[in-house]
């Protein structure tokens, strides 16, 4: 009885913490309906801001559907008719709200056409070490060690630097995750030429545990779970890949993933840069 009594008070903290949630969720859809024909170049931290904000929501919402499942089987207790019929309303509830959160994933993160890219330049070094940065405490936790390899170069780049930061960050922090203790990764950029065109092309390669075929399928979905998330966070996602997809396509670019077993993982976009500049390009790397 005192184990029971413990539980719904516990189910009540909850309870008010998805209420708070809820008022969040709200201002958050009146922000995004006051913005959505108006996005400027601050979309893709908004986009970063609104998957951190998900995930959070996520964490109270599977307390509440856990306590609720434990209470409904009676493993602590016997339930009144009256006790089953509020906690099914309870779980019922959550499952609305969790309609509502995959919703505003799906207007705001997959609504790619709203996105409104801005041109700037950027050094794809210093942009580079400012990625790693972001990660130094996992890294050197983990032990990783970091390659980075750019041939063909010349800073600085016509590319979007908040926006390809928040590309590079989204994927790093996924392959960082399946890396192994001590593990390796090695970034490589490229600017790949032709008579007319022109394209960066990164790479970020693991050597963690391979993904399946099956898996690859899923990896830019927003609700994609892989096999490290459930383990240490089953209500959660992965949107990583995909807010990374997302902002690849709005700068007319595209990205894939390869795995391989025994090797690892490659995370691989490319992006358009101008053409118009290509001749001149070569003639100054000629020493």
């Amino acid at each position: 009885q005192k184990r029971l009594k413990q539980l719904e008070n516990e189910l009540a903290a909850a309870k008010q913490a998805v209420n708070d949630c809820k008022k969040q969720m709200a201002d958050i859809e009146q922000k995004a309906n006051e913005t959505k024909e108006k996005i400027t170049q601050q979309t893709a931290q908004r986009l970063t801001d609104i998957a951190a904000l998900v995930q959070e929501l996520r964490y109270p919402m599977s307390t509440i559907l856990d306590y609720s499942d434990l209470l409904l089987d009676e493993s602590v207790g016997a339930l009144g008719a009256l006790q089953r019929k509020f906690l099914e309303k309870v779980k019922e509830g959550i499952k609305q709200l969790d309609d509502r959160v995959n919703q505003l994933v799906k207007n705001t993160i997959l609504d790619s056409d709203t996105l409104s890219i801005t041109s700037k330049t950027l050094d794809l070094q210093m942009a580079l070490d400012k990625v790693l940065a972001v990660f130094d405490a996992d890294l050197r936790e983990k032990g990783i060690q970091v390659d980075v390899q750019e041939t063909n170069i010349q800073s600085p780049i016509p590319l979007d630097k908040d926006a390809f930061h928040q590309i590079m960050v989204n994927l790093l922090r996924h392959s960082i995750n399946i890396a192994p203790p001590r593990g390796t990764i090695q970034i490589k950029a490229h600017v790949q030429e032709e008579e007319t065109s022109r394209q960066l092309l990164i790479q970020i390669f693991d050597n963690g545990e391979a993904i399946s075929q099956d898996e690859l399928s899923l990896v830019f979905s927003p609700f994609y779970r892989p096999a490290y998330l459930i383990a240490a966070r089953p209500s959660e996602s992965e949107m990583g890949p995909s807010i990374a997809k997302t902002l690849i396509e709005a700068l007319k670019g595209r990205i894939w993933m390869d795995s391989e077993e025994g090797k690892g993982n490659t995370f691989s976009f490319v992006l358009p840069l101008p053409a118009e500049n290509t001749k001149a390009d070569k003639s100054d790397s000629i020493p």
